[in-house]
């Protein structure tokens, strides 16, 4: 997942990686826009998103005959179609037209049938994926974490959004409900505030003594700063930095900078 930091923030114009020749140039590459085939961030973001979809696929395959309670399965298959509607959503704005797999690969060769689809094609599968996710996805999940109907309807406006259907988009956003904004701004990114209001869907760390948690903050802080990083790891990385650009556009009085 941190590799979409470089592929996609750290390529606009909001983000700097503050070493363009550390890790062997491939980060800074990105970031100017020339990276080389060979770049590997290129190869495992394409292998992790297809090791993903394989994992929702097997479920998919294989939840029908087990024997569980039906809502609970109904529910539990919204949730792995909204994981692989984002994962496409993420390929195909990264690739454009790429192979769509919606069955359970068994063996390798079984895999080079499966050839690059049309966008159209993908965005599809995607909308099919999130409507299916928005009719059977409940409002308040059983477990923080877990995809929601709220999750399904947003990421599904998104995409109607990317793609320019602006009537859908605003027709099924409209439908978005449950959410607000943080009084405080600041607020948002404290620690004891996750899961907030303004949360939508959120990756679970579990912190503490027993669990590994996150150094993902370590990519956000300047190279080899630990004072901001309050003694959490060995300093800063610089990786998504805020570009010069970004920091004036800020007013004097705005609370957000």
């Amino acid at each position: 997942a941190r590799n979409f930091l470089y592929l996609m923030e750290g390529r606009s114009d909001n983000s700097i990686v503050e070493d363009i020749t550390k890790a062997s140039g491939e980060e800074g590459n990105l970031d100017l826009f020339r990276e080389a085939t060979t770049n590997s961030y290129l190869a495992s973001t394409w292998e992790v998103c297809y090791t993903g979809i394989q994992r929702c696929n097997i479920v998919l395959n294989r939840i029908d005959a087990v024997d569980m309670d039906e809502e609970l399965k109904e529910t539990r298959k919204g949730e792995v179609l909204f994981i692989r509607a984002l994962t496409y959503f993420n390929l195909v704005r990264l690739w454009g037209e790429v192979p769509v797999v919606t069955n359970e690969l068994e063996n390798v060769e079984e895999a080079y049938g499966h050839k690059r689809q049309p966008i159209q094609e993908v965005y599809a599968q995607i909308i099919e994926d999130l409507e299916y996710g928005v009719a059977h996805l409940p409002e308040n999940p059983d477990e923080e974490g877990r995809a929601t109907r709220g999750a399904a309807l947003a990421l599904l406006g998104k995409v109607h959004l990317t793609q320019g259907n602006w009537g859908n988009a605003t027709t099924i956003l409209q439908q978005v409900s449950g959410y607000s904004l943080a009084p405080n701004f600041a607020n948002i990114f404290g620690v004891e505030n996750e899961n907030g209001p303004e949360s939508i869907f959120e990756v679970q760390f579990k912190g503490g003594v027993d669990g590994e948690g996150s150094l993902f903050l370590r990519l956000h802080t300047p190279l080899n700063n630990t004072t901001l990083l309050g003694g959490i790891g060995s300093g800063g990385v610089g990786d998504n930095l805020p570009s010069r650009d970004l920091v004036v556009a800020y007013g004097a009085s705005d609370l957000r900078a």
